[in-house]
């Protein structure tokens, strides 16, 4: 064979092989476009725009993943006084002898202290914190929780006037102050998603007082503590109202809370309206005037992240509708941070 064969058809494989890798390379593009990762695309019978948004089974997983962790202390001689300061600057004192277990024994080594501080309004939304009372506002000065538990993880219990607290109030409360007062959580599920409900200390089981930005508490017990006053609707125009979610016919994909600008309180807004496919608050619970910031998160049909805001100037049984878009959890984070801060 002559050196110009040789060299044609060393030519023309070369083209073939040029030839079936093009062929290959487009066959994976093609391949990978029809199987990107859950999450990644958005098929809306048109177009297949790219979107970033996380992904949740339902919106309790959403509202799960919101929560911060607790912060953990071991106590391993409680023959002595104990004290744990949390990192936003709560203060919890233990009197010597304070915890026993289920059988009513002392246990004095091993204790396990969980505490959860809620001192801004974002603390309070991402830890399903409301702050009302029976329905009513309250404005608040900030709330924590506290559970204790031994090495096997049972429930310790405290004995009666055992625990001082020490809790940095908020300090935009100007004209509140000096009427706050002690309130006491309790955990209950309405319309399938849990709420807290806050309750004063009617009995005066528990002293209080406010020194220099600082509330003291004496006497209470584990669980969650608030430092808090009724809001005064006896000078206001009472009135309420309804927030829908834009293009969306299943409420039970979407929670909404309400951040108010005009003292420190953060509301979730559960009461489902007449048609079902809203939710209100209750009947004279909101001053006419109010100005807040609502806010929706939830997921879609196909347990993509959405959330959106609202401002609003409350005049009397209004109806506000809240558009909403796709995103992360990540900026879903940030945009309650914001919120919480103003």
């Amino acid at each position: 064979m002559s050196v110009l064969n040789i060299c044609i058809l060393t030519n023309q494989s070369n083209i073939y092989l040029m030839k079936y890798s093009f062929y290959f390379l487009i066959a994976s593009v093609l391949f990978s476009c029809n199987n990107e990762p859950r999450g990644s695309l958005l098929n809306d019978g048109n177009s297949d725009p790219t979107i970033n948004a996380s992904v949740f089974e339902d919106v309790s997983a959403l509202i799960e993943d919101l929560k911060t962790p607790p912060q953990l202390f071991d106590i391993n001689d409680q023959n002595a006084p104990s004290t744990i300061t949390g990192e936003k600057g709560t203060v919890i004192n233990f009197n010597a002898n304070s915890f026993t277990d289920s059988d009513g024994n002392p246990v004095t080594s091993g204790i396990i202290i969980e505490l959860q501080e809620y001192l801004s309004l974002s603390d309070m939304m991402k830890n399903n914190i409301q702050t009302t009372s029976s329905g009513q506002l309250l404005v608040t000065g900030g709330s924590f929780n506290l559970s204790a538990t031994d090495n096997s993880g049972n429930s310790l219990s405290v004995a009666p006037w055992s625990i001082g607290a020490e809790l940095p109030i908020l300090t935009d409360i100007s004209g509140f102050e000096s009427d706050m007062r002690l309130f006491v959580g309790q955990s209950t599920i309405v319309n399938g998603m849990e709420q807290i409900d806050w309750n004063n200390d009617t009995n005066n089981t528990q002293e209080f007082w406010l020194d220099g930005g600082i509330m003291n508490f004496y006497g209470i017990d584990l669980g969650l503590s608030n430092c808090d006053v009724l809001y005064d609707m006896a000078s206001e125009n009472p009135t309420q109202f309804s927030v829908y979610v834009a293009d969306n016919t299943n409420p039970q994909n979407y929670v909404i809370w309400m951040f108010i600008n005009d003292f420190p309180s953060v509301i979730y807004i559960s009461s489902p309206t007449d048609d079902g496919l809203g939710v209100k608050t209750y009947d004279g619970s909101i001053p006419v005037g109010l100005n807040a910031t609502l806010l929706a998160i939830g997921v879609d049909d196909d347990n993509y992240l959405k959330f959106g805001t609202l401002d609003i100037s409350v005049q009397g049984d209004d109806v506000f509708t809240i558009t909403t878009d796709y995103g992360t959890s990540e900026v879903l984070s940030e945009l309650i941070d914001q919120l919480g801060a103003q």
